[in-house]
Formats: C-alpha cells, sequence, structure tokens
C-alpha cells in the first residue's frame, strides 16, 4: 500500500509481480486502489485492478475508491477508476451518497461534469438531498447550469418541501435563481 500511496507505478507492479494482495487492508480497511484514489494517483489504478483489486471496495467508513477521488477533487483518479469500472453511482458513506452528491456539495464542478458524463445520476439522492439542490442552495451557477442541461428535476421538493429554487432565493443567489426560472423552476 506504500506504493500506491506515493504513487510509485513501478513499485506497484514489482509488487504486484510478486504476487502481492491487491485488496490487502490496513487497520482502517483501506485497500491499495482507496489509498492511491484518496492521493489521486492515476496512473496506479490501472495496474491495481488489472491484478484483481475492486474498484467498487469499501473500507471501514463505506467509502469506495471512487468517493475517496471525488472528495479530494482528484479528477484524473476519478477518470481513471471510471475507466476501470467504478461504479458512478454507488452509494457509500453509510448514508448512500454518492459520487455526485459529494462532488456536488464539495463545489467541484469538474467532477460533476467527468460524473455526468460518465453516466452518473443526475437525480441522485441521499436523505432527501439531490445534487441541483445542493448547487441551488451554494449559489453555484456553472453546476446548476449543468445540472439542468443533464435533466435534473428542477421542481423536486425536499421533505421540508424546498425546491431548488426555494433554497436559491434563500441564499439570495439571484443569477441562480434567474437560471432556474428559465429553465422552468417555480415555487
Amino acid at each position: 500500500t506504500i506504493g500506491a500511496r506515493r504513487g510509485n507505478v513501478e513499485a506497484v507492479r514489482l509488487l504486484l509481480g510478486f504476487r502481492a494482495n491487491p485488496e490487502a487492508r490496513n487497520r482502517s480497511g483501506e485497500t491499495a486502489l482507496q489509498l492511491a484514489a484518496w492521493d489521486g494517483h492515476a496512473t496506479v489504478v490501472q495496474p491495481l485492478v488489472s491484478a484483481g483489486a475492486d474498484p467498487n471496495s469499501r473500507d471501514a467508513s463505506d467509502t469506495t475508491p471512487l468517493l475517496a477521488a471525488v472528495g479530494r477533487e482528484k479528477i484524473d483518479a476519478v477518470k481513471a477508476l471510471i475507466r476501470a469500472g467504478a461504479d458512478v453511482n454507488a452509494g457509500g458513506l453509510k448514508s448512500g451518497v454518492t459520487p455526485l452528491l459529494l462532488a456536488a456539495g464539495s463545489g467541484h464542478v469538474n467532477t460533476v461534469r467527468a460524473l455526468l458524463g460518465s453516466g452518473a445520476d443526475v437525480n441522485a439522492t441521499a436523505s432527501g438531498i439531490t445534487p441541483l439542490r445542493i448547487a441551488a442552495a451554494m449559489g453555484n451557477e456553472l453546476m446548476v447550469k449543468d445540472l439542468v442541461a443533464a435533466g435534473a428535476r428542477i421542481n423536486d421538493r425536499d421533505r421540508q418541501g424546498r425546491t431548488a429554487l426555494t433554497l436559491a432565493q434563500q441564499g439570495k443567489h439571484s443569477k441562480v435563481v434567474k437560471i432556474l426560472q428559465g429553465a422552468g423552476a417555480k415555487e
């Protein structure tokens, strides 16, 4: 796992050549792939997956390698994991948070774009939260535009009856309000 953590692809290949277990875990239940994803070492992803590492494995905190990379905005690792078979819609962190929800909540526009381009469910929910409502509440204009263009349900309501438009208005995000109204958002 040290070679993966440091992004040393030669060391990883050497260890795998000596039949190192690509699914070995540390005390936190993290695999070498999860550690590489966490630190954004995209070049290590494919050798580990080719040797048998599961791109959808979970550590003790219910984090997949993709969630680890998304959470730290490691876009190259995100793309490498998706190419390696990571499930873009797999929820985790013990509450069903998908990579798209995590990226939206972190304000990572480029990661959101990569996930949407790879088939992420634009209307995924966890605890009643959607990517669009997150982006609207944060006032993230680019992300709101991308999510609307990807087919986000504009007038969905959360458990308190709030829409993305309501959240944008509450946050005084006038540009987001205009974007949503232009797309047909209603109170």
